[in-house]
This record gives C-alpha cells, sequence and structure tokens, in this order.
C-alpha cells in the first residue's frame, strides 16, 4: 500500500468504511470526489489521494466520464501481490504447501456434493496427461496445477475459489515446482490424485 501519513491513513479507513455502510458492489458508482470531501469534511486534494490508493490496490476503478466505480474482485490481481510480497518477504514454501493441503482436504466434502457430472473425467484427463507427459515434466506440472484448480471450483464457494487462486499463484514459481519435475515423482503425483476420486 502506498504511504500514507496519518491523517490521510485515518481518512482513507473512514472512506471505506463509508463504502461498505453505503452497500456499494462491483461496478456500482460511488459519489464524486467533490461530494465524498464535502461528507468528510476534507479537501478535495485529501480525497482525490485516498480515492487514488483505493484505484491502486485495485479497488476502486477510475474512468474519466463514467466517474469511480467499484472494482470487481480479482483473485489473480491479489494472488500476484501477495506473491510478490511474500517472495520478498518469506521464503518457506513448505508452509504454502501445508497450506494447500489443508484447504484441499477441508473442501473436499463440498466438492463431492456439488460436483458437476463432467468433473470426474476432467479430473481423470488431467492424471492421464500428468502420466502422458511424466517424461515432459514442464507439461505435466501445467496439469497437475489444472488438476488442483479444477477440484477449488468444484467446491462450489466462490471465497475459497478465490483462495485458490492466491495460494495456486505462489506454486507458479518454476524454482519452486522443478523438485517435482521427476518421472517418478510425478507419476507418484498421479497416482495419489487417483486415489482422491
Amino acid at each position: 500500500m502506498p504511504e500514507l501519513d496519518k491523517s490521510q491513513d485515518t481518512l482513507f479507513n473512514k472512506v471505506k468504511s463509508h463504502f461498505l455502510e453505503k452497500g456499494y458492489r462491483p461496478k456500482d458508482r460511488i459519489e464524486s470526489e467533490v461530494s465524498l470531501s464535502k461528507h468528510f469534511n476534507v479537501s478535495r486534494y485529501q480525497m482525490r489521494k485516498a480515492l487514488t490508493t483505493l484505484a491502486e490496490l485495485g479497488i476502486l476503478k477510475r474512468t474519466s466520464r463514467r466517474g469511480t466505480i467499484i472494482n470487481s474482485f480479482d483473485p489473480y490481481s491479489l494472488s500476484e501481490q501477495i506473491n510478490f510480497q511474500f517472495n520478498l518477504s518469506y521464503s518457506n514454501i513448505a508452509e504454502f504447501k501445508e497450506a494447500r493441503v489443508v484447504v484441499e482436504r477441508a473442501i473436499m466434502p463440498l466438492v463431492v456434493r456439488r460436483m458437476p457430472p463432467g468433473l470426474i473425467s476432467k479430473l481423470e484427463e488431467c492424471i492421464q496427461k500428468m502420466i502422458e507427459n511424466a517424461n515432459n515434466p514442464r507439461q505435466a506440472d501445467t496439469w497437475d496445477r489444472e488438476f488442483h484448480i479444477l477440484m477449488f471450483n468444484a467446491c462450489g464457494n466462490e471465497v475459497l475459489k478465490a483462495f485458490s487462486t492466491v495460494i495456486s499463484t505462489l506454486f507458479q514459481n518454476e524454482e519452486y515446482r522443478k523438485k517435482y519435475w521427476h518421472p517418478r515423482t510425478i507419476r507418484q503425483l498421479a497416482k495419489e490424485h487417483s486415489s482422491i476420486l
């Protein structure tokens, strides 16, 4: 988040609370800068700064002619930001893997209950493609990630889907993934995936 002084930080948080209280949803147009400045009794410059920060965070989308709208939730942008922050400050990938495994196990009851009819064949295809590409680790890895993404999407819970996007982005680091790029490991992962089905 851009650096804010204490008064700007307070205004920033008040504006966020205001949007929640107003019940804004994605694609809703918010009040004008002038109107918000009057509401919070601050200068337009201060309000512009707060709104610019919200836009930089992806919460708002500023457009000429249409005004400023609440942005739709974008898990990919969020995951890129989180991934970058973690890469800068945190290197224990084992904890990311542990988090992914815990969440995947926890969603299994939802997946079983909400699984669309064609999903099993798609998951089986992912497993088969992993095995077929055991000697082409990069391709096998793509099918492995697809398997995990399909599982999260099958749970039918939008929050969990967004969370899965964040977690899966953290696993796109090729240096981390390379340690799984051995035909024996790929076949073992495929076997583990088959046991889930």
